[in-house]
């Protein structure tokens, strides 16, 4: 089960809800660690102070980011 969102994700998920839907930041159909093509891609925070610098990934691997954390991708 998915945990609730602290105020700061919440904030950042909804920032970039909102910038992709005024067309301020594009959601590409390509995962950036993968690769994989036509993925309806995630945003992905490093750091929720900063809500519109995102990764983008597919499911598969925004779910292994958060399973097991490496520098590059912390919680």
């Amino acid at each position: 089960m998915r945990q609730p969102l602290r105020p700061e994700q919440a904030s950042a998920h909804q920032a970039v809800l909102k910038a992709v839907r005024l067309g301020l930041l594009k959601r590409p159909d390509r995962c950036t660690i993968c690769g994989k093509h036509d993925a309806k891609t995630q945003a992905h925070h490093q750091d929720y102070s900063r809500p519109l610098t995102v990764e983008w990934l597919c499911r598969r691997c925004h779910a292994t980011i958060h399973v097991q954390p490496t520098p590059r991708h912390v919680r």
